[in-house]
């Protein structure tokens, strides 16, 4: 979450030194939900593009959480990859996310001091104005309408939320056969609780793809 190029340099350091190794394939900012926090995130952005020509990271892109974003990646020649949201029924999807509560939640300083101020509940609900659950009919379209456009573009597109953070594991074969048919999707992403679920997302890739 870093918005300063001091804050993005010293988190890859730490990624590379926690890690082990001396270069990391892909590094995203996190949680970006408009175009306007490529300006407010400018220099931590500078810094992974600067980080990527020092050989320390090979690709570099945004995590998107809002259509914004995924409209600005199309004019960012440097951005090498979004990871998106995506599922085939828009639980938790990519929305438009241009008002000033999403844009506060974007930047850490602010979202630790109401963290501070204000009560639990009522963080949580302005929390929740950010935080949609579904995405509309049209929003979904827009999004898989981007991410089509981006990967003509020469960005690599991979897919997060496939099972719409849970909503939609309890029929992993229909989620993963959606996200296998979507032609510019490279990869996906999946959070797992145990070695079952493992299991069973891949055995669902593999029907997907015929049993390869």
């Amino acid at each position: 979450m870093a918005v300063s190029g001091r804050g993005a340099r010293a988190d890859v350091e730490r990624a590379l030194r926690q890690m082990g190794v001396e270069e990391i394939d892909i590094f995203l900012l996190q949680t970006m939900r408009s175009g306007l926090e490529f300006r407010i995130r400018r220099g931590a952005w500078q810094a992974l593009q600067d980080l990527k020509r020092e050989g320390r990271i090979r690709a570099i892109g945004v995590a998107a959480h809002g259509l914004g974003v995924l409209q600005a990646a199309l004019h960012e020649p440097a951005l090498d990859v979004v990871l998106g949201r995506i599922n085939y029924a828009g639980d938790l999807m990519d929305r438009w996310q241009e008002d000033l509560p999403s844009l506060l939640a974007g930047l850490p300083p602010v979202k630790r001091l109401l963290l501070d101020l204000l009560p639990r509940s009522l963080f949580a609900r302005l929390a929740g104005r950010v935080h949609h659950l579904r995405a509309s009919p049209q929003e979904q379209a827009m999004a898989r309408e981007l991410f089509a456009r981006l990967a003509a573009a020469g960005k690599e597109v991979l897919g997060m939320k496939i099972f719409g953070e849970g909503a939609l594991a309890g029929d992993v074969p229909r989620a993963v056969a959606y996200a296998a048919g979507l032609p510019w999707l490279r990869a996906i992403l999946v959070g797992a609780c145990s070695e079952a679920e493992i299991d069973a997302v891949v055995a669902a890739a593999s029907q997907a793809q015929g049993g390869r």
